[in-house]
C-alpha cells in the first residue's frame, strides 16, 4: 500500500477517534461549537500527517483545506442522523450510517491525494 494512503488512514483514525472527546462526539450533532472543534482538531492532526507526505506548502494548505472542509459537511450530514438512532437504540441503523460517513471521510482523503500527485508515487 502507498505510503501517502497509509499515512492519510492513520491521521483520519488519530483526528476522528482518539483527539475526539467525549463532549464532541455527543454534542456535535446539535453543537456548532461541538462540531468546530472536532473539525479543528481534525485539521490538525490532518496536517502533521500531510506534512510527513510533502513539505510542499501548496499540497499542504490545499490538502487540508480540501479535507477539513468535506470533513465539517461529512459529519454535518450523518451528525444529523446518528444521535437519534442511538437514543432509539437503533444501533443497526446507527453503525450503517458510521460505516458509510467513514467509508466516504477515507475515500474522499484517498481521492483527494491524486491531483497532487502523491498517490501511488
Amino acid at each position: 500500500m502507498d505510503k501517502a494512503i497509509i499515512l492519510v488512514l492513520i491521521s483520519h483514525y488519530i483526528g476522528d477517534f482518539v483527539f475526539q472527546t467525549e463532549w464532541m462526539a455527543k454534542n456535535k450533532g446539535e453543537s456548532m461549537a461541538a462540531m468546530s472543534a472536532h473539525v479543528v482538531c481534525y485539521g490538525a492532526t490532518l496536517t502533521v500527517f500531510a506534512s510527513l507526505i510533502s513539505l510542499n506548502p501548496n499540497f499542504i494548505i490545499s490538502y487540508i483545506v480540501l479535507n477539513t472542509v468535506l470533513h465539517l459537511l461529512i459529519d454535518c450530514v450523518s451528525s444529523s442522523f446518528t444521535p437519534e438512532l442511538w437514543e432509539k437504540k437503533d444501533y443497526r441503523n446507527f453503525f450503517l450510517v458510521l460505516g458509510v460517513d467513514q467509508l466516504v471521510h477515507q475515500l474522499a482523503l484517498i481521492a483527494s491525494l491524486l491531483p497532487f500527485g502523491y498517490l501511488f508515487s
